[in-house]
């Protein structure tokens, strides 16, 4: 065997195996989005929704790009970082700051924690959403990254078309160790 056909060879093998790797990762990507997805359409996860933190109204706790995990809770306590939508639609997350007894009801004043003044509206228990259960640093920036058309390219189209040329190489190898036996 020449010296130019082993340094291919070990070439193949270093980049099939690289193929084989990337096809894990955007494999283990996939079933991570997969799973948030069916978890904020289908509420699976026993109510538990995600969401992408948007502004900076919570900073230190929760920062610009993180990922809130958000469930319903019986109660809603004074300090307790909760979800709301307003009557415009408009979600928000803010840290209670006073609890009001109101009619046999609860209503509730919050602030962000990088604010110096509660918000002007209150929030009735009918708008909360759910109590923040865990925030997952930064997770927010990578899936806006992927619903972007770059990020379209890097984890769809790429990956396929590596593993059209890994099934290609495959096909070769396949032809030429066929070749080698009818030879023999």
């Amino acid at each position: 065997m020449g010296l130019s056909k082993l340094f291919m060879n070990k070439g193949m093998a270093i980049f099939e195996k690289l193929i084989n790797i990337f096809a894990w990762v955007f494999l283990a990507l996939f079933g991570i989005g997969l799973i948030l997805t069916l978890a904020a359409n289908l509420n699976v996860l026993g109510g538990y929704r995600h969401l992408i933190v948007q502004s900076g109204s919570m900073e230190p706790t929760i920062m610009t790009g993180d990922v809130i995990v958000i469930a319903k809770a019986n109660d809603y306590q004074k300090n307790d970082v909760i979800t709301f939508q307003d009557v415009e639609g408009e979600i928000t997350t803010h840290r209670i700051d006073e609890v009001r007894k109101v009619d046999g009801g609860k209503e509730y004043m919050t602030k962000g924690d990088a604010n110096r003044v509660q918000d002007n509206d209150v929030v009735f228990e009918r708008e909360i959403m759910g109590k923040v259960v865990f925030t997952i640093p930064k997770l927010g920036y990578f899936i806006y990254f992927l619903r972007s058309k770059a990020g379209m390219v890097i984890f769809l189209i790429i990956p396929a078309c590596l593993i059209v040329v890994d099934e290609v190489i495959n096909i070769f190898k396949l032809i030429g160790s066929k070749k080698k036996v009818s030879e023999n």
